[in-house]
């Protein structure tokens, strides 16, 4: 294990994603750089009811979702002063630049799902 991906040994992930298959990848990456937890939720609703039961360090929320996407979920989280030090992450395609683009003001940092576990780290670390 790298410098970098030790420093996630202690921090706790929250994956908003609608797609399993996302979710799987993106928890078997946290979990094999040493996150202490990683949750999972599969709409922004559900994500939102997560972050009042837990506190998380970073949370991962793909860009589109039914319902709510992740730009709808970022502003949620952004107008809730106990979750705005909390560092978000959006998730995208590599085709979503200009939508992705138009949101990151209200992102620490972004990925794009076909991700390079280095990148991971270095958007949640930001560094």
């Amino acid at each position: 294990m790298n410098d970098k991906a030790k420093q996630l040994e202690n921090l706790e992930f929250l994956v908003v994603d609608d797609s399993s298959l996302h979710v799987m990848m993106l928890k078997s990456i946290l979990l094999n750089l040493g996150a202490a937890k990683v949750v999972s939720a599969s709409s922004g609703e559900e994500g939102l009811a997560e972050l009042t039961r837990s506190k998380f360090d970073v949370t991962l929320v793909d860009l589109h979702m039914i319902n709510m996407n992740g730009i709808e979920f970022g502003r949620r989280v952004r107008k809730n002063p106990d979750w705005r030090k909390m560092r978000l992450i959006l998730v995208t395609a590599d085709g979503e630049a200009a939508e992705k683009e138009s949101a990151m003001d209200l992102f620490d940092a972004s990925v794009s799902k076909a991700l390079i576990t280095e990148d991971l780290v270095s958007a949640i670390l930001g560094k």
